[in-house]
């Protein structure tokens, strides 16, 4: 069940450089304005792989995600909600 994979987000930014959410707040803001740009991947061997930007994640289900990156520096972690609607909310 992908609820309990462990993701890690990172956004592109328009010159397509990758760059880390340095903080829960920053990764918060960004999401709120362009979930498309989020890219979201499984970093656990154990749960199914997803490989995809935030806004096409399943719909009603929960995602465990670290930042700024999940193999060298998990600074801080968050709970990412997808409502059924598909609406993003991050506690």
């Amino acid at each position: 069940m992908a609820s309990w994979a462990e993701l890690y987000a990172r956004h592109i930014e328009e010159d397509s450089r990758k760059t880390d959410i340095r903080s829960k707040a920053g990764f918060r803001r960004f999401i709120a304005n362009h979930p498309d740009k989020v890219h979201i991947k499984t970093v656990s061997p154990y749960n199914d792989a997803i490989d995809t930007t935030a806004d096409k994640l399943y719909k009603a289900d929960v995602y465990i995600v670290t930042g700024p990156n999940p193999y060298t520096a998990r600074l801080w972690y968050a709970q990412l909600h997808v409502g059924p609607t598909g609406k993003l909310t991050v506690k």
